[in-house]
């Protein structure tokens, strides 16, 4: 039985013919400083020590499959029986297995995968957009409504085959009839090592609860439904509407559990109560105490400015938050606001020191990352090309990576979001 999909410990395969390795190697190293783990022959085969079913088990041991098509790759047994493995894959994984295609000459992409679109390199080129493109397709669900324009209600739910059809009833409910956007469990990152209900509780507006049919007592701290219990409980500590759904068997051991609602774990249909609450929510959902951005404290006329709308759209994908940049605010004073949603609303404040004035940094900037490091918020230095030694004294000894070009600066802001990220569910109980 292989690994589950968000357990496994790469996250691409990548497939090739080794008449392209050079090319290869290249993209390699710009997904590794992307943040993403990437598995490679010419990396984890020393000596070409790995060959036929093995190779198999070891696509088994990725969350996708990255395939580089080419001519050469077309004419590959070995690409052809890796993208057919990676096809029953993601058969067998209800397409929870990724699988990219990445055309890097005028080869047509059915030549191997037959059905599936591709990203395509124009004349070779890896360009900022086909960068972008590439970090997208990891992170397939849309984030539908836009993070500015969404009431968010966090779920808490079995999502196991056999027992999630009456959470999926409900969802679709929250979704389709009531216009919310649904955040669960992002469940790589859970494996990545962060626990399980701390992020809802400063991202999160609203809570939702669903128990699985089974064990007859629930309580506290005790197994299978402790942290469905807990996250209760946090939501319930800040004030945030709750709405319990639960099979009629599982009744709560240590308090009252009358106000639950209740409904079968195969249910296709929401009762009259059941339905009532899920409308209601809509008038009791809580604008957050602290809603949640990601603050872009950057030179105005430079590399940002050239590609906010790459750089916007991949933030967003990749966090599910609102992302702001300073030039959006306007008025006598911005500074001020800068300062509140500084202090008030920003998860995280990337600030790059590139300047294109011929200062070597942007004063703008450190003004506003020291209103960061005031605020004790997470804040992350970047510069394109090589920091002056006046920059680095106003960097206050925080570490400043160097990027050179846009891909280099997709890549880089890829890897500072990544631990922000969170799943929005929406595409996957109503694709559009």
């Amino acid at each position: 039985m292989s690994i589950a999909v968000h357990r496994r410990p790469f996250d691409l395969f990548i497939s090739h013919a080794h008449t392209d390795g050079a090319i290869v190697r290249t993209l390699v190293d710009w997904l590794g400083a992307a943040g993403l783990s990437v598995w490679f022959d010419d990396r984890q085969m020393p000596g070409g020590s790995l060959f036929g079913l093995g190779l198999h088990e070891e696509i088994r041991r990725c969350r996708g499959l990255l395939v580089i098509v080419s001519q050469s790759a077309a004419a590959s047994g070995w690409v052809r029986d890796e993208c057919n493995v990676a096809r029953d894959e993601q058969n067998s994984t209800g397409n929870a297995f990724r699988l990219v295609p990445l055309v890097i000459d005028d080869t047509d992409v059915s030549e191997l995968l037959r059905g599936l679109s591709a990203l395509k390199a124009v004349d070779g080129a890896f360009d900022a957009r086909l960068a972008q493109k590439l970090l997208l397709s990891q992170y397939p669900a849309q984030s539908w409504p836009p993070p500015k324009a969404s009431r968010d209600v966090y779920v808490s739910a079995s999502w196991h085959e056999d027992d999630s059809q009456s959470s999926r009833v409900v969802c679709r409910a929250l979704i389709r009839r009531e216009g919310f956007r649904l955040i669960g469990d992002s469940r790589d990152q859970y494996h990545a090592g962060v626990r399980r209900g701390r992020p809802g509780r400063a991202h999160h507006p609203q809570w939702r609860r669903a128990f699985r049919d089974g064990i007859r007592q629930a309580r506290t701290g005790d197994a299978p439904y402790k942290y469905f219990l807990q996250e209760t409980a946090l939501a319930e500590e800040a004030g945030l509407p709750v709405i319990v759904i639960a099979v009629p068997r599982v009744r709560r051991a240590d308090r009252d559990d009358s106000r639950w609602l209740r409904l079968d774990t195969h249910a296709t249909d929401l009762p009259a109560d059941v339905q009532s609450a899920l409308a209601g929510l809509w008038h009791r959902w809580r604008q957050p105490v602290a809603p949640q951005k990601i603050f872009c404290a950057v030179d105005q006329n430079g590399i940002w400015s050239e590609h906010e709308g790459l750089l916007r759209d991949l933030i967003e994908r990749v966090t599910g938050l609102p992302t702001c940049f300073g030039d959006e605010l306007r008025g006598d004073h911005v500074d001020e606001e800068i300062l509140r949603l500084i202090r008030a609303e920003a998860s995280l404040v990337i600030a790059d020191l590139s300047d294109n004035a011929g200062e070597g940094f942007n004063v703008d900037v450190c003004i506003e990352a020291g209103m960061a490091r005031g605020a004790g918020k997470s804040l992350v230095w970047r510069s394109c090309g090589a920091a002056t030694a006046r920059a680095a004294v106003h960097a206050g000894g925080l570490q400043m990576t160097p990027y050179r070009g846009p891909t280099d600066l997709l890549a880089l802001v890829h890897r500072i979001v990544r631990p922000y990220r969170r799943r929005v569910i929406n595409a996957e109980f109503d694709p559009r």
